[in-house]
C-alpha cells in the first residue's frame, strides 16, 4: 500500500485544491482574486516530427500509462480492503457482543484454574506413589 502511495504522489501531475494556499508561492493581497486553473491539457497538435511533437506525444503516453496505473493500484486497493474485511469477519467472536466475550473470558479462565488444581493433584499423587515404588524396592533388597 505505500508502495502505491508513493507511486501516486511521485507521478501525479501537479493541480491546486480549491480554495486552498499554493504552498511555495507568495501569499495574495486578501483583495486579489484566486488564481483560476485550467484543466491539465495536451498541448495543441505541432507539426509532427518536431521537437514540441514528440514531447506531446511522450506527455500524453505517460498520462495514459499513469491513469492505467491508478486504475490498477485502486483495483488493489479495493481487493486488499476486501481481504481484511473478510480476515476480519472470520476472527473468533467477531459476531459476539463485547458483554458475551467478557464472559467467555470468565468461564476460560475459571476452567483454566480447575485444570491447575488438577494437575497439581496429579503431580502430588505422583509423587506419592513414587514414595511408595521407592519404598518397596528398598525394602525388597533387606530380606
Amino acid at each position: 500500500m505505500y508502495a502505491s502511495l508513493a507511486y501516486i504522489n511521485t507521478h501525479h501531475a501537479a493541480s491546486p485544491l480549491p480554495n486552498q494556499p499554493i504552498l511555495g508561492m507568495p501569499s495574495q493581497p486578501a483583495h486579489a482574486p484566486s488564481p483560476t486553473y485550467a484543466p491539465l491539457t495536451n498541448p495543441p497538435p505541432t507539426e509532427p516530427n518536431t521537437p514540441q511533437a514528440v514531447t506531446a506525444d511522450v506527455d500524453a503516453d505517460a498520462a495514459r500509462s499513469f491513469a492505467h496505473a491508478l486504475r490498477e493500484l485502486s483495483r488493489d486497493l479495493v481487493l486488499k480492503e476486501q481481504q481484511i474485511e473478510a480476515i476480519v469477519a472470520r476472527l473468533p467472536g467477531a459476531a459476539r457482543g463485547e458483554e458475551e466475550q467478557r464472559r467467555r473470558v470468565r468461564a476460560l479462565q475459571e476452567e483454566r484454574a480447575r485444570v491447575g488444581r488438577e494437575v497439581e493433584e496429579a503431580g502430588r499423587v505422583r509423587a506419592e506413589l513414587v514414595a511408595r515404588v521407592e519404598r518397596a524396592i528398598w525394602g525388597v533388597g533387606r530380606v
